[in-house]
């Protein structure tokens, strides 16, 4: 191989590389995107059932809110 087509090959390598570099690069600000978005969803969805809980809780409070009055009454009563 002639010094000529050495240089040319470390070349062709060369461009190669900084290719692949480019690419990671490109691949590492991607993936920090979607770690971004995942941290968003899993903030989203932990004050959803944040929120559902509270729901739920309310509703169980008007539930047995009812039930003793109900259950005050059948003491008046009797």
């Amino acid at each position: 191989m002639t010094l000529e087509e050495q240089e040319e090959t470390q070349h062709e390598q060369a461009q190669a590389l900084e290719a692949q570099l480019e690419e990671n690069e490109r691949l590492v600000s991607e993936l920090e995107t979607w770690k971004q978005r995942y941290r968003v969803l899993q903030n989203q969805s932990n004050i959803d059932r944040q929120q559902k809980d509270r729901e739920r809780e309310k509703a169980n409070m008007n539930e047995n809110n009812t039930e003793l009055i109900k259950l005050q009454k059948e003491l008046k009563v009797t």
